[in-house]
């Protein structure tokens, strides 16, 4: 059996950046995502392509490539979160 290792739990006050996978969150899901993750005490940085339509994700990859980039680079940023997929 392989063993898993597990990132350690978040606690209040880091920022968590948000992008977009090649899917977009259903509905309302995703404002429920990013309320969540306030509640537990996050400040949730939401990039633009977090926000889009499925289709216009698939047909934009370097916008998605631009933001993974981006959100990898907010300093005060610890994890990195994709929304929907």
């Amino acid at each position: 059996m392989v063993e898993c290792t597990y990132p350690s739990a978040l606690v209040p006050g880091p920022t968590v950046v948000i992008l977009a996978s090649p899917y977009a969150s259903p509905g309302t899901a995703f404002d429920t995502e990013v309320e969540r993750l306030e509640a537990f005490g996050l400040d949730a940085e939401v990039f633009e392509t977090a926000r889009r339509e499925t289709e216009w994700l698939r047909a934009n990859p370097e916008a998605r490539a631009a933001d993974v980039e981006g959100g990898l680079r907010v300093p005060e940023a610890e994890p990195t979160i994709e929304s929907g997929g």
